[in-house]
């Protein structure tokens, strides 16, 4: 009898937790599946407005609300196929830029119209902006490596800092450090 009793306590929480850990993993994949979902249409709905490929749309960044009917984004995009009718990346750009500057590039997701505007560029990222590669964005590290290479040409170098102790052997065939 105590044997049936634990046999089906032990199904029990094994079905207890079976649910739960269910339940946990359906509630985590909804929230990335919405972000990918507006993403998606995002997307699709940018090159829609630029008659281009879905596929040349690299690097979407978003942020705001859809509810509000405003985004702020940031992209890139890539040439068109060899032999593609497709306008250049350069015309796409800047016709991209044009309608966001005059608050015309209108999108729409989830069934709400939605203007879509520049990120906007602030301090230092809007200098460096023009001449810093878009994959290549750590200021941090490009500030590291300014300073740097100002020391490196500006110190003279000395040979006592880069004289160093070799290893050789004397007569007897003993290891011995020479400078």
């Amino acid at each position: 009898m105590i044997e049936k009793c634990a046999l089906i306590s032990l199904i029990l929480i094994f079905i207890f937790l079976y649910l739960y850990v269910k339940h946990e993993s359906f509630y985590n994949d909804s929230s990335i599946y919405n972000n990918n979902q507006i993403s998606n249409q995002l997307i699709s709905e940018i090159a829609r407005v630029l008659s281009i490929s879905q596929n040349r749309i690299n690097n979407l960044i978003y942020n705001g609300d859809v509810s509000q009917g405003k985004l702020n984004v940031s992209f890139i995009i890539q040439q068109p196929n060899t032999g593609s009718t497709e306008q250049s990346s350069a015309n796409s750009a800047i016709l991209a830029n044009d309608l966001m500057i005059n608050g015309n590039f209108k999108v729409s997701i989830n069934g709400i119209n939605v203007v879509l505007f520049k990120i906007p560029n602030t301090g230092k990222n809007a200098q460096n902006a023009q001449n810093t590669n878009s994959f290549f964005d750590n200021l941090g590290l490009k500030t590291i490596s300014d300073y740097a290479l100002s020391k490196y040409k500006s110190e003279p170098n000395d040979e006592s800092l880069t004289k160093f102790y070799t290893l050789e052997f004397d007569d007897n065939y003993n290891i011995v450090p020479k400078m």
